[in-house]
């Protein structure tokens, strides 16, 4: 018995108290309208408040974990909620192409319960000891629909494709997300062991999730055909003056000092603030440009779920690829390269002491994993990809706050500046070279324009 089959009957038991109501025309405590063998329409208001305990679930989880790791766990998190609310959704009335659980209809089930209740169970799952932040939430959502034949149904449906997603999951390689990919060496500690080699950085003592490249994606069927885009940085040639002109951007306006000596350009005003906005991770701020947009561009519910579902696969995917080319490139940090430059270029301006801009705030020191490429510019790519497929060119405006960022509000004429935006940001947190961010950029355009085009089509 396949997974689905066996989903699909214990959905089937579970929907057979209802099946009996509406044939005998019973109902179920309060309003009857839910018990209508008519299609219940899907709430834009339910779809915003599934949208915002999301964030409040996923930004909680967020906070407990190290900078460096938070992007790729919670990436995970948020697409298999956001392919279970979208799958539920089109198990009731199909506008979309299902990414995962394609063979139930329930026409006459709540969709409003059903979103609700797919997203609560994955939730559930996994993130049990967040239930203090999303248990009652989806407890008021469900509260405020009648009960009634439609509601269990919509209830035992969303739960239904959940445990499809969950199990679809459940071997996927993100357990094994510390082990690192054969062959790979270890740093002995923050001294390269030859030029261009990643060695641990300030307050790193050990790698960030070098496993990740290995979990299975969840739309772009191969994470090797772009991770392979990824080359060599630079072609290999450190002294080339490519590398030098990067070199140079990094070291000149990513310090932890305002003006480093022998820097004809440093960073401008204002630099600071934009930088450390794009502190927040991937998943959180690109779902919540997502949830801006479709706020301010009235996406119905539907559309607005399929817009995070397809938002949410694009990044966890283009996480999974970023790590992936990560730990093959093996290429330093900044930091790094600028305290050990003479072992590349003898003509380079080495310091010894050179330190990120980003390592002053709080635990936000340079990622834990190798610098090339970037993953969250590689996210904001396949984000930016994706928005641009479904929101028409001149209404792509927008306002937006980071959790990183307090008090401050940025506004962005449309996705490209603002994915612009990202990857200057890592280059003057100090983070990554100017190449890192530019080829990161591209292959996460490539990777968003690819599922768009290929999954939840419109039907």
């Amino acid at each position: 018995m396949t997974p689905q089959t066996k989903i699909a009957r214990l959905v089937a038991t579970a929907l057979l108290p209802a099946t009996l109501l509406v044939a005998c025309g019973g109902g179920g405590g309060g309003g009857g309208s839910s018990d209508s063998t008519a299609s219940v329409p899907f709430s834009t208001a339910v779809a915003k408040r599934v949208d915002e305990i999301a964030v409040a679930t996923v930004t909680a989880y967020a906070a407990s974990l190290a900078f460096d790791s938070c992007s790729a766990c919670i990436s995970r998190d948020y697409a298999m909620a956001y392919i279970a609310a979208h799958d539920a959704l089109n198990g009731i009335r199909r506008s979309y192409e299902p990414l995962i659980f394609t063979s139930l209809s329930e026409p006459t089930a709540d969709p409003n319960a059903a979103v609700a209740a797919a997203m609560r169970a994955v939730f559930r799952a996994t993130l049990p000891e967040y239930a203090s932040v999303y248990e009652s939430a989806y407890t008021e959502v469900l509260g405020a629909i009648a009960d009634g034949s439609a509601k269990t149904r919509g209830v035992a449906l969303g739960e239904a494709v959940a445990a499809a997603v969950l199990e679809r999951r459940a071997n996927d390689g993100a357990a094994n997300d510390n082990t690192p990919p054969a062959g790979y060496v270890i740093p002995a500690g923050t001294t390269p062991s030859a030029a261009g080699r990643y060695a641990f950085t300030t307050g790193a003592t050990s790698l960030a999730v070098p496993g990740w490249g290995a979990v299975t994606p969840f739309a772009i069927g191969s994470t090797a055909t772009y991770a392979s885009q990824i080359t060599a940085p630079y072609g290999g040639d450190l002294t080339s003056a490519a590398y030098r002109a990067d070199y140079e951007e990094t070291r000149c306006t990513g310090a932890a000092v305002a003006a480093p000596a022998g820097c004809a350009t440093v960073r401008a005003d204002g630099d600071d603030a934009k930088a450390r906005f794009w502190f927040e991770n991937a998943p959180t701020m690109w779902n919540r440009i997502a949830d801006t947009i479709a706020t301010a561009r009235g996406l119905d519910g539907a559309a607005r779920i399929r817009l995070h579902a397809l938002v949410s696969v694009a990044v966890a995917d283009s996480l999974i690829v970023s790590y992936s080319a990560q730990y093959a490139t093996d290429f330093w940090r900044p930091e790094t390269a600028i305290r050990f430059a003479g072992l590349a270029d003898g003509s380079l301006t080495a310091d010894a002491g050179w330190q990120p801009l980003g390592l002053a705030d709080s635990d936000r020191r340079t990622p834990a994993s190798p610098s090339h490429p970037s993953g969250d510019v590689m996210a904001a790519g396949a984000a930016q990809a994706v928005l641009d497929s479904l929101i028409v060119s001149g209404l792509r405006g927008f306002d937006v706050t980071s959790s990183s960022s307090t008090g401050l509000t940025l506004h962005y004429d449309d996705f490209a500046s603002a994915a612009q935006a990202s990857a200057d940001a890592q280059v003057k947190l100090g983070f990554n070279f100017r190449a890192a961010t530019s080829d990161s950029l591209t292959v996460g355009r490539t990777i968003g324009s690819a599922i768009v085009a290929a999954k939840m089509r419109p039907l």
